[in-house]
């Protein structure tokens, strides 16, 4: 799902809808797919989580803190997942947790820089993945179901960057790439929202 409010993007992903930006005749995955699969949210799914990374010292903090604490770590974790997580901005994430509990954090940063850390598989598997993003004059912004993926529409990268490239207002382009999903045959669903800056 996405917001947009005040030429800034906020989105939540979990599963296999990709979300694109196309800026300056190039496009760009903005999310991870087939993050976990999550289906939630089971009851007091955060409770559940920070019991799993916190032990039994999670009881003792407000659902809040909870709450404030895995929206962080599941960005950290994002980061590190897409490899582009810097010492600087990893540094200020790990700060912002620990402030967010007002407690120290169970694992050291460098422990947690790693990808495969049980609380980055954790929010994998449990939590959606979740980002924000400045928008430009002249981006376009494309959210699909997994009916439009190249393996199921044929669509290769190239063709979906000249399509939304398209001199053409939003609703023909949205056409244009369900014409072009189903030339392949429709094997999957496909919804589109396309949305210009």
């Amino acid at each position: 799902t996405v917001a947009i409010q005040d030429q800034r993007l906020i989105w939540v992903s979990s599963g296999d809808s990709p979300l694109w930006l196309w800026r300056d005749q190039k496009i760009e995955p903005i999310n991870i797919l087939h993050h976990g699969m999550y289906l939630g949210p089971p009851e007091n799914i955060q409770a559940k989580v920070a019991e799993e990374l916190l032990g039994n010292a999670a009881k003792t903090f407000e659902n809040d803190q909870l709450i404030a604490f895995l929206l962080v770590l599941t960005h950290f974790s994002f980061y590190v997942t897409h490899k582009s997580l810097s010492q600087e901005k990893a540094e200020t994430l790990f700060t912002m947790m620990g402030q967010q509990l007002g407690a120290p954090l169970p694992f050291s940063l460098d422990e947690l820089m790693k990808p495969w850390h049980p609380a980055h598989l954790l929010c994998a598997h449990q939590l959606p993945i979740w980002g924000s993003l400045n928008l430009m004059p002249g981006d376009r912004i494309l959210l699909a179901s997994d009916g439009l993926e190249e393996g199921v529409s044929g669509i290769t990268k190239r063709q979906l960057t000249e399509i939304l490239g398209l001199e053409k207002s939003m609703p023909e382009i949205t056409k244009e790439l369900l014409k072009q999903v189903l030339r392949k045959g429709g094997f999957d669903n496909c919804t589109l929202w396309l949305r210009g800056i």
